[in-house]
């Protein structure tokens, strides 16, 4: 049987909650502080409310400038950008849940009556003592994609010069 953490949507911004299932650890220069499980975390558990400034999107910033470090973009029906959310200078325990290409958390927006809200969700079981890396939205998602495509044309041309 599982000895996993579940959690109301309203638990996991009490400062309690954070102290009892969430441990901030400095990881490296590169990557700063990380989240760190305390607890085991079922797949589908919300682990926190993503929360910073609301910005509108015509001040989003170019993406790999280091000022889109901290952010969150809050997407209309045909996916435009139309503001964003940045945790650099203010926000929660979220903010320091570090990107991967590997990531067993992701953000996601979900409605709670009236309001959307914008939440670190597990995607997989994570067991206590991991860090809880992310793919912070759709931007590494993109990322990724395009990673995979370069590949797959570097891939034919050497194919097409293997043949020549």
């Amino acid at each position: 049987m599982c000895n996993c953490t579940t959690t109301s949507r309203d638990d996991t911004n009490i400062p309690d909650w954070q102290a009892q299932n969430i441990d901030l650890r400095w990881v490296s220069d590169h990557l700063g502080i990380g989240a760190y499980a305390l607890n085991t975390f079922k797949k589908d558990t919300v682990l926190g409310e993503y929360l910073g400034e609301l910005v509108p999107g015509y001040f989003l910033p170019v993406e790999g400038s280091g000022g889109d470090r901290y952010s969150y973009n809050v997407t209309n029906a045909e996916d435009k950008t139309v503001a964003f959310v940045d945790a650099l200078r203010m926000g929660n325990w979220t903010r320091f849940v570090n990107q991967s290409s590997d990531p067993n958390a992701a953000c996601d927006t979900q409605r709670v009556g009236r309001e959307l809200k914008h939440v670190v969700m597990a995607t997989k079981h994570i067991k206590k003592g991991e860090q809880g890396p992310s793919d912070k939205g759709r931007k590494a998602k993109k990322k990724k994609k395009k990673k995979k495509k370069k590949k797959k044309k570097k891939k034919k041309k050497k194919k097409k010069k293997k043949r020549v």
